[in-house]
């Protein structure tokens, strides 16, 4: 965008009556394209950065208006979540739409606050949160339903801001109503970090490139804060005159761009906390600043829908310009004075570059460490899961071992009983077989006998015969004839 000036609005926005105000915006990562939501017929658009037109048809969906909006890394889809209670997934290219959540029976108390992407592609995140106190975790796949992937419940508050690490996809912080941010595992679920902000609510979170420094405006003060240790890195950076709505932070981490109900937007460097330039003003409340992809370019929106684009080139210029003639005015009257002067100025800077220096040193540590520790994580997970799966086998093992041990009993207690069966069926035979024996012994004497009997009438007879035989009166016998 050419500009001369550090500001231009958008005078063909175009936004209509029925339009109405702004609650969230987002811009794709092509920096072309943003999108905004929350207006008044509870739509989402797309709008086309350079001619300030809409791109392509508006995205209707909720019932209520659309309290939250995010764009996901390839660009190819948007979430949206409303204060209907719903979390829609839309393909940008087809606006087809998935829903991811509904509450069965609509309660007057349920809604969505913030939505999510994760910055990881492999796999790619989404997530919301509201006044239920859970934060809910879907991955984005070709089968995916509205079942949620992980579901964290933070407790029985209202989670209004949720956002994922960069360069730490399994991470997530989320800002409550308790003046409480706090960093999750979404894998496990696990708390890592917590940042308390009391007595202030937090109203808006951003992090730094790499995920090790988290920004974050509660009243009219922005604080940073090292997401290893919990600690302030430098003293909170105020300004403001009241509280601040919005922050933001540069691609390149180089500076923080705030939003306020003082109607005034300010940008501030990372490092020194030094506000840059003059606040640029606006004609209403800042509910939200974003600088594009190429950090090149600051968003603005205000609550009645305004648009403003800042050339964030044009503020370091007019910083330097600034700087270069506090020294040219002070070198008018030079004196030892002004030497010493300058040179505090000049080992401020030399502080501050070496400050961003050890800053990017330490940030590049801290990625290090974390990817150690996420390695040691990951072994950590694959030596349980080995010892679940050894653990697993021996139980299969001893349930196996079990149930043959089960068999042999059952097959040895079936063998006894053939046994039996084959022993008492032999005892019965053998007990028929003395029975017969001895019935045939028996009979054997029985017929010796009569045989006895019959052998001794048969020679009684032949000695009657001979007796008869040897008679004078001897009558030939006839059986025939009785006598």
């Amino acid at each position: 965008m050419q500009s001369p000036s550090p500001q231009q609005s958008l005078p063909n926005y175009p936004f209509t009556p029925e339009h109405g105000p702004v609650r969230s915006a987002a811009f794709f990562p092509d920096g072309k394209r943003f999108v905004t939501a929350g207006h008044r017929d509870n739509s989402t658009r797309i709008w086309d950065l350079k001619t300030a037109q809409q791109d392509g048809k508006a995205l209707f969906g909720h019932v209520a208006p659309t309290l939250a909006v995010a764009v996901s890394r390839q660009g190819t889809e948007i979430v949206t979540g409303g204060d209907d209670d719903r979390v829609l997934l839309w393909n940008v290219a087809s606006r087809t739409v998935r829903v991811l959540h509904t509450s069965a029976a609509r309660a007057q108390d349920k809604r969505i606050c913030s939505v999510a992407f994760s910055f990881s592609a492999s796999p790619e995140l989404v997530a919301s949160s509201g006044t239920d106190g859970v934060i809910r975790v879907w991955k984005i796949k070709p089968d995916m339903d509205h079942t949620p992937y992980k579901s964290i419940p933070v407790g029985d508050i209202i989670v209004s801001l949720i956002q994922f690490l960069p360069g730490h996809p399994n991470h997530i912080a989320a800002a409550s109503y308790d003046k409480k941010v706090r960093v999750f595992d979404v894998y496990n679920g696990r708390q890592s970090a917590t940042f308390d902000t009391s007595p202030a609510l937090v109203s808006s979170v951003a992090w730094f490139p790499g995920g090790e420094r988290l920004v974050c405006s509660a009243d009219k003060s922005i604080y940073i804060w090292n997401r290893r240790n919990g600690s302030q890195i430098i003293d909170p950076l105020s300004g403001h005159t009241r509280p601040i709505r919005t922050v933001s932070v540069s691609p390149q981490g180089r500076y923080i761009a705030s939003g306020s109900n003082d109607k005034t937007v300010r940008l501030w460097n990372a490092v020194t906390g030094q506000q840059i330039g003059n606040p640029l003003p606006h004609e209403d409340s800042v509910v939200f600043v974003s600088f594009s992809p190429d950090g090149k370019t600051l968003l603005s929106i205000t609550e009645q829908g305004a648009i403003t684009l800042c050339n964030v080139e044009y503020l370091e210029v007019e910083e330097g310009l600034q700087h270069a003639r506090g020294v040219i005015d002070g070198l008018v009257s030079l004196s030892a004075q002004a030497k010493d002067e300058l040179q505090d100025v000049l080992d401020r800077e030399f502080t501050s570059i070496r400050r961003q220096h050890a800053a990017d040193i330490e940030e590049q540590r801290f990625r290090f460490e974390d990817k150690a520790e996420e390695d040691e994580r990951r072994f950590d997970a694959l030596e349980s899961l080995l010892t679940g799966l050894k653990f697993e086998q021996q139980n299969q093992l001893a349930t196996l071992q079990e149930e043959i041990g089960e068999l042999n009993r059952k097959q040895e207690e079936k063998a006894k009983t053939l046994q039996d069966m084959v022993s008492k069926i032999a005892r019965s035979h053998e007990e028929e077989f003395r029975n017969i024996r001895k019935a045939q012994v028996e009979t054997s004497s029985e017929q010796k006998e009569r045989f006895n009997v019959i052998q001794h009438d048969l020679r009684s007879l032949i000695k009657e015969i001979k007796e008869t035989a040897n008679s004078k009166y001897y009558i030939p016998y006839n059986p025939l004839k009785p006598h």
